[in-house]
């Protein structure tokens, strides 16, 4: 590989921090609102607390405000110029080297590109809101967050079916204990293998000599010619993906060295849980939905100054935590489902592969998800205070058909998801069933031995007949 120059170096670096910087303010809003409802714990349960003096209601919407421009800046400017940046080649100022050329060559096309979404929101504005007064960024903002909202409506019923799947897997992983650790074995035989080629072809192991014997030199040829048609990758890069690969299949395999009381403990609790968290969403959501479509005006949500009222004081640590973990439940099935969707599975990160448009692509998912977490938690209630600060200025969640259409659709696609797997489950068990069927029938009429009721039902047994 040919080392970077200085100038390169920097270019990296510099573009490389600021997508750090978008992802510190997407961790943000991922965890505004938890932050949000441990701290109004913490101020309901130690009111006059000397530690905890410094947390107030007014810090906590003045940090939903910062958050709510960080992220704006972040998908607006910070990202889109840390790309740029990147790709610059820097614009002739009598010398194409150093950090400025590049810089004004990224701010120009910056400010073509906001030029351009400024006039999509600006048409966009007029035709959904007429003569409406309402501002462009508020405005941006809630274009930004709905294609967040549509992303988790999306990806949050498949990631629950995911990792309903994997529970399952988790059980059903290994067929025999013995045959996985053979495979187990062969596998890190073959990591070894391809660890001393990578370092032989950086050279970092000697060569061997060529004062060999005929017999020793017979042997390597043999051996290195099984091994080139084992393993096709010549170059050091094809190596190491391979090798990433192989690792990955040993740490899938190490879960097979879990006893099976154990495997099966883990996948029935990573089941129950799975079915726990999606039932409610889905109960509370439907029965919520009802409830204000046919009494309106009686929605649970009320404004944070009063949400030290909703429940009684011997709950309210239960129902803190219950809520925070729905929340990250939901969240944490949005980005799995999110990447288990076809063709975004090829974008998914990966350590030391990813080229900075894949960075940059990653970023912006995060964001969009990152912006409408808050906004998901208040359409379908998971919460019960109102959003603060400039969030409150979302336009599209102040209206009342829109909330439900998007209950509906969560209710709907979570459902069919379920059922799909459920199907889909019960499909490829029918059909091991019957194969195996096959198989042991193919397998008795070969040895001579034939039972004239194969499919009949097990109360009746009859002896087999050898056809001689």
């Amino acid at each position: 590989m040919k080392p970077l120059d200085a100038e390169e170096s920097d270019r990296i670096h510099f573009s490389v921090a600021l997508c750090a910087v978008c992802l510190s303010i997407a961790l943000g809003a991922i965890l505004l609102v938890p932050i949000t409802i441990v701290s109004n714990e913490i101020l309901l349960t130690y009111p006059n607390n000397y530690y905890t003096q410094w947390l107030s209601r007014q810090l906590i919407f003045a940090l939903w405000n910062k958050i709510y421009w960080a992220t704006l800046a972040a998908v607006l400017v910070v990202l889109p110029f840390s790309y740029f940046y990147y790709e610059a080649e820097g614009i002739y100022l009598g010398s194409r080297k150093g950090i400025l050329p590049r810089v004004y060559e990224a701010l120009i096309v910056l400010c073509l590109v906001l030029i351009i979404f400024a006039a999509f929101v600006y048409i966009l504005r007029k035709i959904v809101l007429e003569n409406k007064a309402v501002a462009y960024l508020p405005f941006s903002y809630s274009i930004i967050s709905a294609s967040g909202s549509i992303l988790v409506i999306i990806s949050t019923p498949r990631g629950f079916t995911m990792l309903m799947s994997y529970g399952m897997r988790l059980r059903l992983l290994a067929a025999t204990r013995s045959t996985a650790l053979d495979k187990k074995y062969s596998l890190e035989l073959e990591e070894q293998f391809l660890l001393e080629k990578i370092k032989r072809d950086k050279g970092l192991t000697p060569t061997s000599t060529s004062s060999t014997s005929s017999s020793t030199s017979s042997t390597s040829t043999s051996t290195s010619a099984i091994r080139s048609s084992t393993f096709l990758a010549t170059s050091t890069s094809d190596l190491e993906m391979e090798l990433e690969e192989v690792r990955k299949d040993i740490v899938e395999l190490n879960l097979t060295d879990m006893h099976p009381i154990l495997r099966n403990v883990c996948s029935l609790l990573i089941t129950v849980l799975n079915l726990f968290f999606s039932g409610y969403l889905v109960v509370s959501t439907f029965f919520r939905l009802v409830k204000q479509m046919f009494f309106p005006g009686t929605s649970a949500v009320v404004d944070f100054l009063m949400y030290d009222d909703r429940r009684e004081s011997m709950f309210q640590y239960f129902g803190a935590a219950f809520e925070t973990t729905v929340l990250l439940y939901l969240m944490v099935s949005a980005f799995v489902g999110f990447y288990g969707l076809p063709g975004v599975n090829k974008i998914r990160p990966k350590k030391a592969t990813m080229s900075m448009a894949t960075i940059t692509i990653n970023l912006v998912w995060i964001l969009l998800f990152s912006s409408s977490f808050p906004i998901v938690a208040r359409i379908l209630e998971i919460v019960n205070f109102d959003l603060l600060g400039v969030y409150n200025e979302t336009n599209y969640v102040k209206n009342d058909k829109i909330i439900y259409i998007y209950k509906l659709v969560f209710i709907i696609a979570l459902a069919y998801h379920y059922v799909d797997y459920i199907r889909t489950s019960l499909q490829k068990t029918v059909v091991n069933f019957i194969q195996d069927k096959r198989r042991l029938f193919a397998k008795h009429k070969a040895k001579g031995v034939f039972y004239p009721s194969f499919w009949s039902s097990s109360s009746y047994q009859s002896p087999p007949i050898k056809q001689h």
